[in-house]
C-alpha cells in the first residue's frame, strides 16, 4: 500500500516478475572495455571480436543486436532515450554483462 499524500488516496501495486523481460545481472568480469560510460552518442567496445552484442533496456527488452568481428567497435546509440542499459557480450567462452548509462 502506498499513500499518495497529495491526493489522499491509497493505491495498491501488484508487481509480477516475468522472466522474459528481466534485465540481466551485471557481470563482475572486467576483461571487456567499453568507454566512455556515461555515453552521449557513441561508445567504443574493445576485446569483443567474434561476439554477439545485445543491448537491453532497463525492462529487459532487447533494443539493439549486432555481430562484432573486430577487436574494437564503435556503437552508435544516439537514438536511444536517456537511461540505464545493459550490454551483453556473447562469445564462445562466456557471456558478460556491462551496465551502460545513456545521457
Amino acid at each position: 500500500l502506498w499513500d499518495a499524500s497529495s491526493s489522499h488516496q491509497n493505491l495498491q501495486w501488484i508487481i509480477t516478475p516475468i522472466s522474459e523481460t528481466k534485465a540481466p545481472d551485471p557481470s563482475e568480469n572486467k576483461t571487456i572495455i567499453a568507454y566512455p560510460n556515461p555515453i552521449a552518442d557513441k561508445f567504443t567496445i574493445e576485446d569483443v571480436e567474434n561476439s554477439i552484442i545485445r543491448i537491453y533496456d532497463i525492462n529487459g527488452k532487447i533494443v539493439f543486436t549486432t555481430y562484432i568481428s573486430n577487436a574494437q567497435e564503435i556503437i552508435d546509440i544516439s537514438s536511444f532515450a536517456q537511461g540505464i542499459y545493459y550490454l551483453k557480450i556473447i562469445d564462445k567462452q562466456e557471456n558478460l554483462i556491462l551496465k551502460l548509462i545513456k545521457l
